[in-house]
């Protein structure tokens, strides 16, 4: 006990802590609010992120609509020929039968209309784009669900023609520039998981 007392004598910061009742009572107080701080940061991160998944799946389904999958289906399969910012040309080859899903987009003719690629698959993507760099979803997600629809869509040459052109005409290059970012971000992340 000498020791305890040569080391931390009475007035001692460490000896009124430890027995005084108040002051002991004060700091165990103090470490079990940080400890519970903690434990509900931990909490509310796992929250979040079941938050952000469930989101993203639930995006993942809206997209998945009859007309969006036609028209990914004529870009996936490279059936879509720019022809101006109003239109694109639907390219029927002679061993190729335009399929059931592919009617469900109206289709003028030979032609479907530049607003309906814009709005079923250029804005949505865009949007993803966004929420990404912003942070709302995770990008690993976005790779998982969106993966193979972001390197189709971008990796279409016709699609980048159609870009650039809106970019020209109404004078914003930044015009899907969101999306342009999160497809650079979906190649580099397939090279590095290779």
């Amino acid at each position: 006990m000498d020791w305890w007392r040569d080391t931390f004598p009475p007035e001692s910061f460490w000896h009124k802590s430890i027995f005084d009742p108040t002051i002991f009572w004060v700091m165990l107080t103090a470490v079990a609010t940080v400890a519970l701080v903690l434990v509900g940061y931990f909490q509310l991160a796992e929250l979040i992120r079941t938050r952000k998944s469930e989101f993203i799946e639930k995006l993942h389904e809206d997209f998945s609509t009859p007309e969006e999958r036609s028209v990914f289906s004529l870009i996936a399969r490279g059936r879509l020929r720019f022809r101006d910012t109003r239109s694109f040309d639907v390219i029927t080859q002679e061993t190729d039968v335009i399929e059931e899903i592919e009617i469900e987009v109206e289709i003028e003719g030979e032609r479907i209309r530049a607003s309906e690629v814009t709005r079923l698959i250029l804005n949505p993507l865009e949007y993803l784009a966004y929420m990404e760099r912003s942070k709302t979803v995770i990008l690993e997600q976005v790779v998982f669900l969106f993966g193979p629809t972001i390197r189709t869509v971008g990796g279409n040459e016709e699609i980048w023609k159609f870009i650039n052109r809106l970019r020209m005409e109404t004078v914003n290059p930044a015009l899907f520039s969101q999306f342009e970012r999160l497809y650079a971000k979906v190649q580099k992340f397939q090279l590095r998981s290779r």
